[in-house]
């Protein structure tokens, strides 16, 4: 019984040293079971509040990223603890002795006791060991602890820097469109502005969404910070941005090679924004997107690419030709969009906007 408790105390400890290992020092290369369990237990219970329709459960999806992260750091406290405590209970009394003339205990949570003050590099002077050994495992427990904390400190540090950061975009691309989230806003008013200042703000948002997509391959538990204000939402920001790319690529691909740099940030931005997207649905496509398939109007398309073809007199394009190949670029990212906004619950606030862009409506989001 002793050997039992002892050798399932070191593989709770290896257990939990390689999912602090993989989740914070070497991720993305290898997926912890229990953090991957997590994120799928997370996965279901925001999908089952957006379900409920009520407006108090809704709200209460915004906290499931911040308990995900609270029950990650326990989880790993958790099993450390309990395989210190494993290997500690068969020498109770014997190499772990109470320091006055008292009994020492021997129970299972005396064993808890003593080994979690040490992991938590308090100390406690009732209990102490009288071995090499025991002593060596009491010194080695107390750096376990406090390395732990330190890379605990710094997942959090990396995880809310990242939000920060996608939060940032996502207020950019809210200003661009005057608080709309419409593309075709944002698209209007670039017709007018000089070259150089449009391919600054598209290549900034190459660059922030080529990050976003590091982090998020780096820490899935991103994809669960979910904010309630619809400015802040992942489906929102890859909308606005595939919309964007799209219309840029087809616009590009009428230039030829003579469109030079003047088109260099709108082809970084079709990989970009795509590759985000590839890596979000993946991340929820677990659960089967149910219901119709989005049906997307094209009347605000036509609008502006013949905007487009006064500005830049190019008449000599036809507008048929740009709609097929808007509608046939479109046709790669419309479905896993749709996986996306349905798993964080953003469908109806994206099905309105499309409503709204077809409509040629202005507005901003309710």
């Amino acid at each position: 019984m002793d050997s039992i408790a002892t050798i399932a105390g070191w593989l709770l400890i290896l257990w939990a040293l390689a999912e602090v290992f993989i989740e914070v020092l070497f991720p993305r290369a290898l997926s912890p079971p229990l953090g991957s369990l997590l994120c799928r237990v997370a996965q279901r219970i925001a999908a089952g509040l957006w379900r409920g329709g009520a407006g108090w459960q809704r709200k209460l999806t915004s906290l499931v990223g911040p308990l995900l992260v609270i029950t990650q750091i326990l989880s790993w406290g958790l099993l450390l603890w309990l395989g210190f405590a494993l290997i500690a209970w068969p020498r109770m009394g014997d190499t772990i002795v109470a320091s006055g003339q008292s009994e020492t205990p021997t129970d299972f949570f005396s064993a808890m006791y003593v080994m979690g003050y040490g992991l938590t590099t308090l100390g406690v002077g009732d209990l102490v060991p009288k071995s090499s050994g025991m002593r060596i495992l009491f010194i080695a427990e107390a750096a376990v602890g406090f390395s732990v904390l330190t890379l605990v400190m710094t997942y959090l540090m990396s995880v809310y820097g990242a939000i920060a950061e996608r939060n940032r975009i996502a207020l950019l691309i809210d200003t661009a469109t005057g608080g709309s989230g419409d593309p075709y806003e944002y698209l209007r008013e670039s017709l007018w502005l000089p070259h150089e200042t449009k391919l600054r703000t598209e290549d900034e948002l190459a660059d922030a969404l080529i990050a976003i997509y590091e982090s998020h391959q780096f820490y899935p538990v991103l994809h669960y910070f979910r904010f309630p204000e619809p400015a802040y939402l992942l489906p929102r920001m890859l909308y606005f941005s595939l919309e964007v790319a799209t219309v840029a690529e087809v616009i590009r691909a009428t230039e030829g090679e003579a469109s030079g740099r003047r088109f260099t940030a709108s082809s970084r931005l079709w990989p970009a924004s795509n590759q985000l997207l590839t890596e979000a649905a993946s991340n929820f496509s677990r659960r089967r997107s149910d219901g119709p398939r989005w049906d997307v109007e094209i009347a605000t398309l036509r609008d502006y690419l013949q905007r487009w073809q006064a500005v830049q007199q190019r008449q000599d394009v036809e507008l048929e030709s740009l709609v097929s190949q808007y509608q046939e670029l479109r046709e790669r990212w419309l479905a896993p969009l749709q996986t996306v906004a349905r798993s964080q619950g953003a469908e109806r606030m994206l099905v309105e906007q499309l409503a709204r862009s077809a409509r040629g409506e202005d507005s901003a989001e309710p």
